[in-house]
């Protein structure tokens, strides 16, 4: 009985002594994730308090009227974003035992890729019971930082949550165009664009030419009231110039990227804006302009939101 006693005694011992020799008197909790996308296109994701509701594991957010700061539960305990920028968020953490200030860092080493960086501390106690229950509120905050950084690196990691769309690169195939333009005040009308796009046609019959894709079409202006106009037509030969049409090279196996969007011109014209931010984001060069693949036939088409179209934007 006595030695039994004794082993008891000793083992209590030991179990006492490994709490406060394996549990510090601060618990460190940290996780982290890489995710495939540029730092630039997250962080302005991620300043639109509207859009946190689409990737959030869980779906108690409540709303606010201060951009910078946003109110979010997960598995019984608030995440309240007190401050952003590029860098880093500044996180607090509460729940009915606890009140924890953690940063959230966006480390940029690639163009390409973010790693996150979830940190906070939890002290503990030297009471035996309030220790071990800190560590065990420690692992769940843990676990819940890594669910969290998860759903953000799948989230994030498609091109279409950031960028409104999938984003491609692909190689140049249409090489040869035939090319012309023309002026409009105030915004082109379809039929002001397909007279450019009939005359490139019509053009290309006539010297033996085929098609060999869909009408390209630019838009430009530098006073929201004349409107510069450029149209191509790819081909399967070089064609000669005339005073109106242009033969236009473009490098065969040269990197392009394509987005495909379905909507009228606001949509487009709002997605071309998104892939320029891409290409600012992950720091590509345009060597030429970007255009508009007309797929669907406008004029055949009366219903905008029902038109598809591919924009493409040559990269290096």
């Amino acid at each position: 009985m006595k030695k039994w006693f004794i082993g008891l005694l000793i083992g209590a011992v030991l179990l006492i002594s490994s709490v406060y020799l394996f549990i510090p008197n601060v618990i460190s909790i940290k996780s982290e994730m890489i995710i495939n996308t540029s730092r630039s296109g997250l962080f302005r994701i991620l300043m639109d308090n509207e859009k946190w509701a689409k990737w959030w594991p869980s779906k108690e957010i409540l709303p606010s009227t201060d951009y910078n700061q946003q109110n979010l539960l997960y598995n019984g305990i608030s995440y309240k974003v007190n401050s952003k920028n590029i860098s880093q968020l500044k996180i607090d953490i509460t729940d009915k035992a606890i009140y924890l200030s953690s940063v959230l860092y966006l480390i940029s080493s690639k163009s390409d890729s973010v790693k996150l960086v979830w940190e906070s501390q939890l002290p503990t106690s030297y009471n035996l019971i309030k220790r071990f229950f800190a560590y065990q509120k420690a692992q769940k905050i843990k676990r819940d930082f890594d669910s969290i950084l998860k759903k953000m690196g799948t989230y994030f990691s498609k091109t279409e949550n950031i960028y409104t769309a999938p984003i491609e690169q692909v190689l140049v195939s249409d090489t040869s165009l035939i090319a012309t333009f023309g002026n409009s005040k105030n915004y082109p009308s379809t039929a002001f664009i397909y007279s450019l796009i009939d005359k490139l046609k019509i053009y290309a019959l006539s010297n033996g030419a085929q098609e060999t894709g869909f009408p390209m079409l630019n838009i430009n202006t530098t006073d929201s009231v004349n409107f510069t106009v450029k149209v191509a037509l790819p081909v399967n030969k070089r064609l000669p110039n005339t005073e109106t049409i242009f033969y236009k090279w473009m490098m065969y196996g040269g990197k392009i990227l394509v987005m495909e969007v379905k909507g009228g011109n606001g949509t487009t014209n709002k997605a071309l804006l998104h892939m320029s931010d891409y290409i600012s984001d992950f720091q590509r060069m345009a060597p030429a302009i970007p255009f508009f693949s007309l797929v669907t036939d406008r004029r055949n088409e009366p219903d905008s939101s029902k038109w598809t179209t591919k924009i493409y934007y040559p990269v290096m």
